[in-house]
């Protein structure tokens, strides 16, 4: 049987730290055949693919988690049955994060998050039809260089 409503989501991880797999959870569909989830290391990219059901057409929903240096990373993604939209989400929330997906108008969207202190930024995109193409690219957040302003302000704190 031909699947129909797939996902195909791919991970560009442009930080310094590895993906490590979590979990997984699936209200509708599971791994295409062959797939499974696998750790993404720092500085690579990973595609894995996701289908409907094998035994009924019931589009595909769930998510996926992932740590990095003990923060909790779940990307839900969506494609269900039409005339429904895509939908992808990305949080540090658990299953929160797939109960709030959205198909953004199909924009890209960000969502900002640390990591052991260190700002990561989730850059996503996502598309309709028949084959929802997720991407999420994770990359080092903006470093803000400390002004005379800030250091004035933290040696009077200290002061007082």
């Amino acid at each position: 049987m031909t699947k129909v409503h797939n996902v195909n989501l791919t991970i560009r991880n442009l930080t310094p730290h590895t993906m490590n797999y979590e979990l997984d959870w699936f209200d509708t569909g599971g791994y295409a055949e062959g797939q499974h989830p696998v750790n993404i290391p720092a500085n690579s990219e990973k595609t894995i693919r996701f289908c409907e059901g094998w035994t009924i057409i019931s589009g595909c929903s769930g998510y996926v988690t992932y740590s990095m240096n003990n923060t909790f990373l779940t990307i839900a993604f969506s494609n269900p049955l039409n005339p429904a939209s895509n939908k992808l989400n990305i949080g540090t929330d658990g299953k929160s994060v797939w109960d709030e997906m959205d198909d953004h108008s199909y924009k890209t969207f960000t969502y900002p998050f640390s990591v052991g202190g260190e700002s990561i930024i989730a850059e996503c995109t996502l598309t309709g039809g028949d084959v929802n193409q997720a991407v999420v690219i994770l990359k080092p957040g903006l470093k803000r260089e400390r002004s005379s302003d800030d250091l004035e302000k933290l040696s009077n704190y200290i002061r007082e």
